[in-house]
């Protein structure tokens, strides 16, 4: 399920979604399956070329001239340390997307009726 598709001005000065070209669009989804929540962020941005795609997660790697080379760091480990991953799961010449995954517990309680 798609939550919600944003032109890319909306997102001016947003390091997360500024890899998108001017005049795409944002695609931010959800999904809940098999006790796991995926959030899947796509853009219309270029391409990961082959050889940074073993690196974007390293911390400290960027390709941005005013980047720290910590924001996809620092998610994956989050994500990790709650059971979760986040991954490059397309890399197209006009979709990339990455995804977040968390795994889904519910520990309510039940309520007989």
């Amino acid at each position: 399920m798609c939550l919600e598709s944003f032109p890319f001005s909306s997102f001016r000065d947003n390091p997360p979604i500024d890899a998108a070209r001017p005049g795409s669009t944002v695609d931010i989804c959800a999904s809940a399956r098999d006790h796991r929540i995926t959030v899947d962020t796509e853009n219309t941005g270029s391409p990961i070329p082959e050889a940074e795609q073993t690196l974007i997660f390293e911390p400290f790697f960027t390709t941005k001239p005013k980047g720290t080379g910590l924001g996809l760091s620092i998610a994956r480990n989050i994500a990790r340390a709650h059971g979760g991953d986040l991954v490059l799961t397309t890399n197209g010449t006009d979709r990339v997307r990455f995804s977040f995954s968390l795994p889904y517990v519910n520990n309510r309680p039940q309520v007989e009726t």
